[in-house]
């Protein structure tokens, strides 16, 4: 009985004892894999789009024709 009651008088010592190393490591691991989530996601989508056009597909010739380059939209600032 004895040890026990030690036990539950330990449990939120140690709790209170580990908190700064919680506080240290669970944010920084919740971020990176939040980034390695959204990083792959976009990498998904960006490859998604990606598509070999052919000469007989007239219509996207015609929209890459009509593209603004990205060259149009950038400003430079001096």
């Amino acid at each position: 009985m004895g040890l026990g009651l030690l036990a539950l008088l330990l449990v939120p010592l140690l709790l209170i004892l580990h908190a700064p190393v919680l506080a240290a490591v669970v944010p920084g691991a919740l971020l990176t894999v939040v980034s390695l989530d959204a990083f792959g996601e976009r990498e998904q989508h960006a490859l998604a789009r990606a598509q070999v056009v052919g000469a007989h597909d007239y219509e996207d010739l015609q929209r890459i024709a009509n593209a603004t380059p990205i060259e149009a939209r950038s400003q430079r600032i001096d």
